[in-house]
């Protein structure tokens, strides 16, 4: 079979998934019973650079831009809540998908059964409906997950500087969101020990500067 019919087999099969996830999502109500006060601070918050500062220092947690991606589909939303905050979680669970079969790199028959193979346990895992499933009104486990394997795409790359200045984005929009972000970082530096070179040994320096005073705030 021609490599370009083998990888279409394994991305309709891997639309067809997340098309049917796509639809169960959808379905669930927006969570509030255990972020209610949240969304609340979402409508009284002036802006969402307040929502991004307003909670630096005042949680037990340092998930800044959580609250302000929050913030940020509020008010893009019109007052439609469902529409905004399903079309944003929708999105990443396409990424996933997208980004989880580039990873495959299939070119062969045998590839394919690999792929099809990898799929059906990337879906059929017992964790997996809690990970795709609401966690706040904005679901950052399929996020983290997204971020995780975008890194991984980065390090794949052709070495430019728009992919190092990516890699460094994507670093730190995942530690402001959420604690597990710093798997970006995991990814990028065995990207680099495996001999991977699309993220540079400069940008992996810069990574770990990033990482160090992440940790440090």
């Amino acid at each position: 079979m021609p490599a370009g019919r083998t990888r279409a087999v394994v991305w309709l099969s891997a639309a067809a998934l997340a098309a049917a996830i796509a639809i169960g999502v959808w379905r669930i109500p927006v969570q509030a019973h255990d972020a209610i006060d949240e969304i609340v601070a979402g409508h009284q918050s002036p802006g969402v650079w307040a929502s991004f500062t307003s909670t630096i220092g005042s949680t037990s947690y340092f998930r800044p831009l959580r609250f302000a991606e929050s913030k940020a589909l509020m008010d893009l939303s019109g007052g439609r809540y469902q529409l905004a905050f399903k079309a944003f979680h929708l999105a990443f669970v396409v990424a996933a998908f997208a980004l989880f079969v580039d990873a495959l790199a299939v070119q062969t028959a045998v590839d394919a059964v690999a792929a099809l193979f990898a799929l059906t346990v990337f879906v059929g895992l017992h964790t997996f409906a809690g990970f795709v499933r609401e966690g706040f009104p904005i679901n950052h486990f399929v996020q983290m997950a997204v971020y995780v394997l975008a890194a991984i795409r980065l390090s794949r790359s052709r070495p430019r500087v728009a992919v190092d200045v990516a890699a460094l984005g994507v670093l730190t929009v995942a530690v402001l969101t959420l604690e597990s972000g710093v798997l970006v970082w995991v990814a990028l530096a065995v990207g680099r020990l495996v001999g991977r070179r699309g993220v540079s040994d400069r940008a992996l320096a810069g990574a770990t500067a990033l990482l160090g005073v992440y940790l440090v705030v």
